[in-house]
């Protein structure tokens, strides 16, 4: 069954807020916390993306029918954003990371495969071909029973929910590429939506960067991404039908 109709009425606004989100990360809320900082280690940065980019999802997706909701695993937690109306989920991950992913040859699940197994079981890439390695090690209800343990209630699988995976790459701190992917449960593309038409430019961020000169780009090759930071400027605030 290859049925991704629930992406065709997504409206555009919906996407462009959720870029928005994320390009005020890099573009806005890192850089003030570089510059107010100024330390000399960074490895706290990653962590500050990720809590950053889901403190503007909470601010700025005020959508009806749309919730950021937390997903957890043993002390860990990460976040989804769930449109109620068009039955979807979605989970964030740098390029690279996914890359990773799909390379690694893990003993346990990753909070991915649970996603893409239980909600998309039955959606298959089109040029995938079967190995010995996509026999699996967990069965069908072993990926639930993780589902229920991630979720705790928050989606009800009985209602058709899908997930896509929001797939993004930034270059020194820069957000270049966005696009949803649509996964099967081999972590194969079926469907992709790119977002690269709602990134913007932002060049007074570029000039930004050359006056607090950081020693190198922050987080390029960190696979996660979020203490949030919600001092917002006045030129942060601006009104989402301005973007």
């Amino acid at each position: 069954m290859k049925n991704y109709t629930f992406l065709e009425s997504v409206e555009e606004n919906f996407y462009r807020r959720i870029i928005f989100c994320l390009q005020k990360v890099f573009d806005q809320d890192l850089l003030r916390y570089l510059d107010e900082f100024r330390m000399r280690k960074t490895s706290a940065v990653p962590n500050f993306i990720w809590d950053a980019f889901w403190d503007n999802l909470e601010s700025h997706m005020e959508m009806k029918n749309v919730r950021v909701e937390e997903f957890t695993r043993n002390g860990w937690s990460g976040d989804m954003i769930i449109d109620d109306d068009h039955k979807f989920v979605i989970t964030v991950m740098r390029e690279n990371r996914l890359a990773q992913l799909k390379k690694s040859k893990r003993r346990t699940l990753h909070y991915l495969e649970t996603f893409v197994g239980v909600l998309n079981r039955e959606f298959e890439a089109p040029e995938h071909q079967i190995t010995l390695g996509d026999l699996g090690l967990y069965s069908e209800e072993d990926l639930i029973e993780d589902f229920d343990k991630l979720c705790k209630g928050r989606i009800n699988v009985g209602e058709g929910y899908h997930h896509c995976l929001l797939v993004f790459q930034t270059v020194k701190n820069q957000l270049l590429d966005a696009r949803l992917c649509i996964l099967d449960k081999h972590l194969e593309l079926c469907k992709e939506v790119p977002l690269n038409k709602y990134i913007k430019p932002d060049y007074a961020s570029i000039l930004f960067k050359e006056q607090i000169e950081p020693n190198k780009a922050i987080g390029e090759n960190d696979p996660s991404i979020p203490v949030p930071y919600k001092e917002e400027s006045s030129a942060s605030l601006v009104k989402l039908k301005n973007i």
